[in-house]
């Protein structure tokens, strides 16, 4: 079950309910896939933890979650956590990636040269280990039959890595004009809030990451009541370039 779409309480009590309760054909375990269990409501999730003791004996039940502190503390007790992730470097993973997405040029008949490939490559760089986001990057340099470097140019410059470097050398414009023209083709301020926070670790010296988390949690509490969210974020980004210290 997708638990984006079907996500309240009477998808719990019948769906999961009627499927976990039967028996299966040869008596074996039943196995419930509940993706994106972090979307289930609060009463979704209690009437869950009931119904995982109540049919352990016949059902599996595997979660899963983008956001497992969504998830309340007394159905994640009752179940065996799996955390996945990416290695910070991931050089085989890339080539792999890389590979792939050559693959994918080629059946869409897009034309690349050899410099195309460190595009490409800086491309993986940038968004790893987001291959979704890769994807969706790929078709907008592509949109023309062939990689556009124009449009690559503007990809990187859109990229949080760029904002970093603006604030490292204190060139406030350019930290408002990247908010702006990034804010304005549709990035949420709090996609920003959760970039930075992502990538800091890569830009900031470690002693500045701490006070980088306050700034963080300040403004993201202010965007919840502030008439214009890009100048908010601005002025985030403002008190980052004047209280922290960069690599």
């Amino acid at each position: 079950m997708n638990a984006s779409s079907e996500r309240g309480i009477d998808e719990v009590r019948n769906k999961i309910q009627q499927f976990a309760s039967t028996t299966a054909l040869f008596g074996q375990y039943k196995v419930l896939l509940l993706d994106e269990a972090d979307n289930l409501t609060a009463d979704a999730q209690k009437a869950l933890r009931h119904l995982i003791e109540q049919y352990q004996n016949n059902c599996r039940f595997v979660l899963t979650a983008n956001y497992p502190y969504k998830l309340i503390d007394p159905l994640r007790s009752r179940l065996q956590e799996y955390n996945f992730t990416f290695p910070s470097e991931g050089k085989t993973i890339k080539t792999q990636f890389t590979k792939r997405v050559l693959d994918i040029l080629v059946k869409e008949e897009v034309q690349m040269s050899k410099s195309g490939l460190p595009i490409i490559q800086d491309l993986i760089d940038l968004y790893y280990p987001n291959w979704r986001k890769v994807i969706h990057q790929l078709q907008r340099i592509c949109s023309s039959g062939k990689v556009d470097h124009g449009v690559v140019a503007k990809v990187k410059n859109e990229h949080i890595s760029t904002l970093f470097e603006y604030m490292k050398t204190k060139n406030f414009t350019s930290v408002r004009n990247w908010m702006a023209e990034n804010m304005a083709s549709g990035v949420e301020s709090a996609d920003i809030v959760s970039l930075v926070y992502n990538n800091m670790k890569d830009f900031l010296e470690p002693a500045s990451i701490p006070q980088c988390v306050l700034i963080l949690a300040d403004y993201q509490q202010k965007a919840a009541v502030v008439a214009n969210q890009e100048v908010n974020n601005v002025a985030m980004s403002v008190e980052m370039m004047m209280s922290l210290q960069f690599k």
